[in-house]
């Protein structure tokens, strides 16, 4: 019994897809740049990310007069950041990320992103 319940406390601390959930908290706050075209990797529109202590990720995207908003959740691991939409069963998604000065590097799917956080 008391195995089981040591297996059950590391399942529970691991997320299902066997990942630790971990925050890094130098991603806590917002940070401002633009969506990238994947095909042509020209900027399309601005980006908001704002990144919570509690692992909740607002994406907004788009100009003040039409606005695209997406909640989700995050975590990371090592030099990873993952994220998928809330309540969602979709595949989580998989970025490498770092942090340069004030400067969010953010690569996913071949396209390399920066934004800068502002207070």
């Amino acid at each position: 019994m008391k195995k089981m319940t040591v297996i059950l406390a590391v399942l529970s601390i691991m997320g299902c897809n066997g990942q630790t959930k971990k925050m890094d908290n130098e991603l806590v706050g917002t940070w401002y740049g633009n969506v990238i075209d994947f095909d042509n990797k020209n900027q399309i529109e601005k980006l908001q990310m704002k990144f919570t202590q509690d692992g909740k990720l607002t994406y907004t995207m788009g100009e003040e007069s039409s606005l695209n908003t997406i909640h989700m959740i995050y975590w990371t691991k090592d030099d990873d950041l993952f994220s998928k939409e809330n309540n969602s069963t979709q595949q989580v998604d998989k970025a490498k990320y770092k942090i340069e000065k004030n400067k969010l590097i953010i690569e996913f799917e071949g396209v390399r992103n920066e934004l800068i956080r502002k207070e």
